[in-house]
């Protein structure tokens, strides 16, 4: 492109508008039936290669619709106009007929009205009451927890696949709980942690545990022997350094922050803090003392 001076010691590159380009056509070399200009997002596909942007004086609902039909992707935008006002049709034509030095005041005062929820329901409704599709069909599905992580900071989704919402089944009230972890500065991610959970009766005895190690891996794992060790038991110190012991049998790895015997070291450490504390909470003995990492 040519560059042009646009200042004292700035240059730009010339650019082009709509109107400043033309289409010529040559000669034919495919038969149109021969030659396809569609396209897919996902699961989703289009027959023509248009995606309108979702600006109020591009993209209405009648243009959604009618861009939907041709085949493109008309896109709205749900925090403009369309869903402020019932009509904003008059409201687009005054800012049209407005002076260039009024334009912004006025969208200013326009934009202040709060969004309707109604209005982008019933914008939405007359879109998909069209025949045009206006989110994904494909469902939704259940991924338990422990499968979700796929590998490091990566869940086991699908790319056409989005988390809308996670459940945390809820412990009893008055469960003990905590978390620990080692990292060589405060901030930095872990190199190994520990999270515990546990529930008792009446006799002291616990009746349930969860312990999960992170940094191990790839993923967090469940420390099921620990788990075993300790439940049914009446909680020791004891109980607890040697039943944490297991934690040197996890795998582990080993990258440029520390060796796996390290990590299984830490492991075995951690994990028997984790379950002191959680042990302190459960009987109401934590004194909040904090506790180096």
């Amino acid at each position: 492109m040519t560059e042009i001076e646009i200042g004292r010691g700035k240059r730009g590159r010339e650019a082009y508008g709509f109107d400043d380009i033309a289409i010529v056509p040559s000669r034919r070399t495919r038969d149109p039936q021969e030659v396809s200009i569609a396209w897919q997002i996902d699961a989703y596909r289009f027959e023509l290669p248009l995606l309108a942007a979702p600006m109020d004086s591009v993209v209405s609902p009648a243009t959604a619709v009618e861009i939907g039909r041709l085949g493109g992707v008309g896109v709205l935008n749900l925090e403009g106009l369309w869903t402020r006002y019932e009509n904003p049709e008059p409201l687009l034509a005054e800012i049209a007929g407005l002076p260039d030095d009024r334009v912004t005041a006025r969208m200013q005062e326009l934009y202040a009205a709060p969004i309707d929820p109604d209005r982008i329901a019933a914008v939405v409704k007359q879109v998909r009451d069209a025949g045009v599709t206006v989110a994904g069909a494909e469902g939704e599905r259940a991924l338990p927890c422990a499968q979700c992580p796929a590998a490091y900071m990566t869940p086991a989704i699908e790319p056409n696949e989005l988390v809308t919402a996670v459940r945390f089944p809820q412990w009893p009230p008055g469960h003990g709980y905590a978390f620990v972890e080692f990292s060589r500065r405060h901030g930095d991610f872990a190199i190994t942690s520990a999270a515990a959970l546990l529930e008792g009766d009446a006799a002291g005895k616990i009746t349930r545990a969860s312990l999960t190690i992170g940094g191990m891996g790839t993923t967090p794992s469940r420390a099921r022997e620990v788990e075993r060790a300790i439940v049914g038991q009446r909680p020791t110190s004891e109980l607890f350094r040697d039943a944490c012991e297991s934690c040197r049998k996890l795998e582990a790895i080993d990258d440029v922050h520390a060796p796996a015997s390290y990590r299984q070291h830490l492991a075995a450490v951690l994990s028997r803090r984790a379950l002191e504390k959680a042990h302190a909470r459960l009987t109401g003995t934590d004194q909040n003392r904090a506790r180096p990492h």
